[in-house]
């Protein structure tokens, strides 16, 4: 690679007046030995979002492009489309209600290039809320170099608006399966090319809990997502044992969330569809599901999560 390498950072979206400029800010904020283009995917939104990105353009109109986009594509077809349009050596990946703090991608991009293996590199996050209050942080103790075997069995750790990947490997995000391109199955396509790379470093700000969330709007859809992506053939040479981990984190969380839902379908639904299609591997999950739960259920507890600003 000759000269500075250039990243281009592809934000989607919608409906996030609140926090769009904070986020598209912080990332033209960020200094190095790089070059660096924004490509926004305004995707329809009913609220001030596009006037605020169009006030953006004006005020840098060399770095940031917006896509307004004629109709609503949706969260996955909305970056599809901006992945097609980089033209950066590495490509990052961000949501409109997150942001990046000083330093990210310059020492992202130190990682990569000394590390010249690793297909994508990701960085701890803070987690606040809808306010901007600490929450706490995603995650900790994780380990620098991360295999596919690895994060299969502990499901996903990983911050979607924290990677950087290389941009030889866009088609991993391109070849989306039919059931979608959660954030998971992106990190464990990307995976499948080499040990991802993790910066034990808050370098991205993870924005919980308002209305544009995915998780806050559609968790069921969230929760499909991952249990097709554990059990999609894509990664079965990951091996029998990450799949029964995983599976075992999957069915703690479905137990957990039936739980504060007060939903005895959902766990049902869940457990038996899990028996159907894993048979015995899945009675396995189940089992060790239901002994991991209490665990996992403390984990998760709200007494947990919040830490002192």
């Amino acid at each position: 690679m000759q000269g500075q390498p250039k990243v281009t950072a592809c934000v989607v979206t919608y409906n996030q007046a609140s926090y769009i400029e904070q986020c598209v800010v912080s990332i033209l904020q960020q200094v190095g030995d790089f070059e660096l283009d924004v490509l926004v995917g305004e995707d329809c939104s009913t609220d001030d979002t596009r006037a605020i990105l169009a006030t953006l353009h004006m005020q840098y109109p060399d770095r940031l492009t917006v896509c307004f986009n004629e109709w609503n594509m949706g969260a996955e077809k909305n970056t599809l489309s901006l992945v097609r349009k980089a033209s950066g050596d590495y490509i990052a990946l961000v949501d409109g209600d997150d942001y990046w703090l000083p330093g990210k991608l310059q020492a992202q991009l130190a990682f990569m290039q000394d590390h010249p293996d690793c297909p994508a590199v990701y960085t701890a996050a803070k987690v606040i809320d809808g306010d901007g209050n600490r929450v706490r942080t995603f995650s900790r103790a994780v380990p620098g170099r991360i295999s596919g075997a690895y994060l299969l069995a502990r499901c996903n750790f990983l911050q979607y608006s924290s990677v950087v990947l290389r941009a030889d490997l866009r088609s991993e995000i391109q070849q989306v399966p039919s059931y979608g391109g959660l954030d998971y199955n992106i990190h464990l396509r990307l995976a499948t090319h080499g040990r991802l790379g993790y910066l034990d470093r808050e370098l991205t700000a993870y924005r919980v809990g308002h209305a544009s969330s995915m998780m806050q709007m559609l968790p069921d859809v969230v929760r499909e997502r991952i249990w097709l992506t554990i059990t999609d053939p894509r990664f079965a040479h990951f091996g029998i044992l990450p799949k029964l981990s995983g599976g075992t984190v999957f069915v703690a969380d479905v137990l957990s969330a039936a739980w504060r839902r007060k939903d005895s379908g959902l766990a049902k639904g869940y457990l038996g569809r899990v028996w159907r299609e894993q048979h015995l591997l899945g009675l396995a999950m189940i089992l060790c599901g239901f002994a991991y739960f209490p665990v996992r259920g403390l984990l998760r507890s709200p007494w947990r999560r919040r830490r002192p600003s």
